[in-house]
């Protein structure tokens, strides 16, 4: 019986040593808090490029066991002034941290620093055949204080490199630029892995469709346009991670831990945008308050600090909403007031935000635009002239013409305008959408034979609004002139479109009934004409028929029949006045009107 149990309690204590060894194959040994026992005091770290010496960690006291660490022991890492920016220490593959895969529910890595310097530090993972996630930077805030720093590897956990993970690689004291002045002892402590708690971290739709035209764009990444060459979307001097991925089929870019992510486009890739006027980006984040771009010329060297130093920035603030795409289309006039003082050799755009080092940020339709000239639609009346003359440009063409151009359409007529600065070399198409409205008729009616004495009222009708030369501003007057007048009406319609229209009011002594032809006496027509008109008398002996100008001019005249055929064809369209003598006296007065 004795022999038996022992025979048990070994196979029972081989089973949970197998279901121990299993466990931790595949998973992450944590929290590494440096404390015996505990994880990471015991495990073997080696130190790289930290030139000349490559001095080991160290597991050491706490420098300053108070606030947020109370830890009694802690690691120690000497960036040494003379070690490369990404001097720092890995565990040795299959030993110490264990064998797992990154996840939603351990991808978010937490850490606490305490540096005598502000730079960043990174933190990677690889796998046995020494495949990495990539290093995500997050800079401390602090100095000389316990600080947690937070790492987010939500965009790496679908890569090969997340499974399979076997070292973690830890950069005390990344700093690129300025270099370091100094030996900086930094210390680290509490490494520990947690879910992701981003609300709703991926977008459902792709981002909005931009409608500039092709001819009018300078496109980095956009699924709409044809882009230009980017030399990277991740500069070395980054602190973030990126990745495409697609959303509802559209190319899009993920920035995640993002701190500060550099974009570069040198060398022949170098953006001269100086026809351009707004510079265009979609943004998505779950998470970030404060969004940030900076654009970055390198001047007519085009060298980073070149000589002279001919370097011009600007960077421009906004708050973004959350969960939901940000469409923002910046006037370079804005990085202009910001310090951009040229944009022809655009080199680096630099994307950061809050929070620091944790920032998710989904990027679409990044692009440089011009607008056109500005579209205009404009309202003439019939028989107007409108001159095109687009502001800012120094030559234009309209439709094939060049130069000032004058247009005067009957009907509704679209312009296309192509104009360019010769001073510049840039160019702008623009649309002039010409309505034509029609001009009123006008029509006067009333009594125009009188006697002297007598009053008169004229009505004039087809427009809105009317002025007659008397400056009288109704539809209807009443006069009565002592000689024989014109009276004219200008009518205006909704559109200020005009029409005029006159009637000659004819005033007789009235000594005998006979000595005035009354209206129905006398026929006209047609009137109005095209030039050639008849005059019908039923009788009148003696006279002649006069026929003048608004300018009192007589253009015909003729002894009186009963039947008076007349063409002035040759004449000016307008009115003119006819007047019937009979021994050098006026007996009638009247008007024609030509077409």
């Amino acid at each position: 019986m004795i022999k038996l149990k022992l025979t048990i309690g070994k196979l029972f204590n081989t089973l949970i040593l197998t279901l121990l060894i299993n466990f931790t194959a595949s998973s992450q040994n944590g929290p590494i808090n440096f404390e015996t026992p505990g994880f990471g005091a015991s495990w073997t770290w080696t130190v790289f490029e930290n030139f000349p010496t490559n001095p080991s960690l160290t597991i050491t006291a706490n420098p300053s066991p108070t606030g947020i660490n109370l830890s009694s022991t802690v690691a120690k890492f000497n960036a040494l002034v003379t070690g490369n920016p990404w001097a720092g220490c890995e565990t040795t593959h299959g030993a110490g941290i264990g064998t797992f895969t990154l996840t939603p529910a351990n991808c978010v890595v937490k850490m606490m620093v305490y540096k005598p310097v502000i730079s960043d530090v990174g933190i990677k993972f690889a796998t046995p055949g020494n495949a990495s996630t990539g290093e995500i930077k997050v800079a401390n805030t602090l100095i000389n204080q316990w600080e947690e720093l937070t790492f987010n590897f939500t965009a790496v956990l679908n890569a090969p490199s997340s499974s399979g993970i076997d070292q973690i690689i830890i950069f005390p004291d990344f700093k690129m630029n300025p270099s370091r002045t100094s030996n900086n002892i930094c210390y680290f402590d509490n490494i520990s892995f947690s879910s992701s708690t981003l609300s709703n971290p991926t977008p459902s739709v792709a981002a909005p469709t931009p409608t500039a035209a092709q001819a009018n764009v300078i496109s980095l990444f956009s699924n709409t346009y044809t882009n230009v060459g980017v030399n990277t979307w991740l500069t070395n001097w980054s602190a973030g991670n990126t990745s495409t991925l697609q959303i509802a089929g559209n190319d899009t870019r993920l920035y995640s831990n993002l701190n500060f992510v550099g974009i570069e486009t040198t060398g022949a890739n170098m953006i001269n945008a100086n026809c351009m006027t707004h510079f265009n980006i979609d943004i998505y984040t779950p998470n970030m308050t404060q969004f940030r771009v900076k654009l970055v010329d390198w001047g007519a060297n085009g060298i980073y600090q070149g000589t002279p130093n001919d370097d011009t920035e600007a960077e421009l603030s906004y708050t973004p909403t959350l969960n939901g795409w940000n469409t923002y289309n910046i006037p370079l006039s804005n990085f202009a007031s910001g310090g951009l003082v040229n944009k022809a050799h655009i080199a680096q755009i630099i994307l950061s935000g809050n929070p620091v080092g944790n920032g998710v940020l989904y990027v679409d339709n990044i692009y440089f635009s011009k607008s056109n000239l500005q579209s205009n639609n404009v309202s003439i009346c019939n028989g107007q002239s409108y001159t095109i003359s687009p502001v800012g440009m120094t030559s234009f063409t309209v439709q094939g013409g060049s130069g000032s151009a004058i247009v005067s359409p009957t009907i509704n007529t679209t312009y296309t305008v192509t104009g360019t600065n010769t001073l510049t070399g840039c160019s702008s198409n623009g649309i002039i959408s010409l309505s034509v409205n029609p001009n009123p008729t006008i029509s006067i009616t009333g009594n125009q034979t009188i006697c002297a004495g007598e009053y008169v009222n004229l009505n004039a009708s087809g427009a809105n609004t009317y002025t007659w030369n008397n400056s009288w501003v109704a539809n209807n007057i009443s006069v009565t002139p002592s000689t024989s007048t014109v009276f004219y009406v200008m009518g205006a319609n909704s559109n200020g479109c005009v029409g005029t229209a006159s009637a000659q009011i004819i005033v007789s002594e009235c000594t005998g009934i006979n000595s005035i032809i009354s209206q129905n006496e006398i026929q006209i027509y047609p009137n109005p004409n095209e030039g050639v008109f008849t005059i019908n008398l039923k009788s009148c002996d003696n006279c002649f028929i006069k026929i003048t100008n608004v300018l009192g001019q007589i253009i015909k005249t003729q002894k009186a029949e009963m039947i008076n055929e007349f063409n002035i064809k040759t004449f000016e369209k307008g009115i003119y006045f006819i007047t019937i003598l009979n021994n050098n006296q006026p007996i009638y007065r009247g008007s024609i009107i030509k077409e």
